[in-house]
Formats: structure tokens, sequence, C-alpha cells
């Protein structure tokens, strides 16, 4: 979960694990607890489009699922979707404003 607003780098940082917080550029991340995930929303509010990935995917621009600027978004409920369990990361060719909802 993002604490602090910023602008993350394009290279891969260490992640935060039990109580302790990571940098990454000027964004701090802190580790939730592990809960099955029922709904994931992810919206791209920036003027740049965006891509969602899991790591394990072949990453960067162009791949994954778009998101495009303005208000593009990523939607998926339980129990009509598979709502995926694992992390996901943004990328984006210039800067943008990522909002997120799970539950």
């Amino acid at each position: 979960m993002c604490v602090v607003a910023g602008t993350s780098t394009n290279v891969a940082t260490g992640f935060p694990s039990k109580d302790v917080d990571c940098t990454d550029g000027t964004v701090t991340w802190r580790p939730v607890l592990n809960k099955e995930r029922k709904a994931l929303v992810i919206c791209n509010d920036g003027t740049n489009v965006a891509y969602l990935v899991d790591y394990s995917a072949a990453a960067g621009q162009g791949k994954g699922i778009r998101l495009n600027a303005n208000g593009g978004s990523f939607v998926l409920f339980r129990p009509a979707d598979d709502v995926p369990q694992g992390d996901f990361y943004v990328f984006s060719a210039g800067g943008t404003s990522i909002g997120h909802f799970e539950r």
C-alpha cells in the first residue's frame, strides 16, 4: 500500500516486509495484511497511458492491461470474477496518478 505519494523509479527496489516500509524513488510502500482479495479497482487519473502487470510477466511499457489516461480503470469483484491474489505493478512512459481500492 502506498503511504507517501511520489514518483517511483524504473528499477526494482527492495520490497516491504513485515513491519518495515520500503522507499522507491520518492514513494513509500507499506506491507498490508495477507487476506484474500475479494474486490480490486485500479484507476489511472493521470494524463499518460499506464499498463497493469504482474511482475512475473514480460513487464514494461506496452505490455499488460492498458489503463487509458484520465480515468482508465480495471475492476474485478467476486464471486463473478476471478480476482487475482498476487502483486501488481503499473508501468507508464510518463508521470501518472494511480488510484487503488481493494477489499
